[in-house]
């Protein structure tokens, strides 16, 4: 009889830390979290930035402003991955993955689709540097803005028609304004006017 009211009553000390302690945790655990975010986001910010930045200009420095937002992104995720990991209520889905763990032929699947997805990740941010700082066009823009020939990279100017290294045509007829201006641009150095390319 005397028992029974101190149990309850060591209980709801008990519940009552416990609630208490988690609360406190989790303050913690967001704290540390903001403080991470504090320090991370804004260089990812700055990085983003002058990536688009770079981009705009076509610089051949893109490629290094892709690998930093590249690794800035992934330091992001594991901050944001950290603080769900601690955050979370993970009892029920410890308990998911128990039961999953009974199913082999689940557990390849869900490795060998891990491995396909890394590798298209990488593979995509890869061939998107690739596709877009060292594409023919952005190349020939880079090297005409050098004073280069896009084909040979024999020195040339603004007046030349022709590469004198290659024989390569340089100007396009501007249809509104009928003067030559650099084909590799998409607007006329004249009037403006956007070019039609063949």
């Amino acid at each position: 009889q005397t028992v029974k009211p101190e149990l309850e009553s060591l209980q709801n000390q008990y519940e009552k830390a416990y609630n208490k302690i988690n609360s406190q945790r989790f303050f913690y655990i967001f704290a540390e979290f903001l403080l991470q975010l504090i320090f991370v986001l804004p260089i990812f910010i700055i990085a983003l930035r002058k990536y688009f930045q770079l981009k705009k200009n076509n610089s051949p420095y893109t490629v290094i402003a892709s690998a930093v937002v590249t690794a800035t992104s992934l330091l992001l995720l594991q901050v944001v991955l950290g603080f769900l990991f601690e955050a979370l209520p993970w009892g029920y889905l410890e308990k998911i993955w128990l039961w999953f763990q009974n199913f082999q032929f689940l557990k390849y699947i869900v490795y060998y689709a891990t491995v396909i997805l890394t590798i298209a990740v990488f593979g995509g941010v890869v061939y998107y540097i690739q596709k877009n700082t060292y594409a023919s066009d952005k190349v020939a823009k880079r090297r005409v803005l050098k004073g280069q020939c896009p084909n040979c990279e024999t020195k040339i100017k603004d007046s030349y028609n022709n590469c004198r290294g290659c024989g390569l045509d340089l100007k396009i007829k501007c249809s509104a304004c009928h003067k030559s201006t650099s084909k590799f641009f998409h607007f006329c150095s004249n009037c403006g006017s956007k070019l039609k390319h063949k």
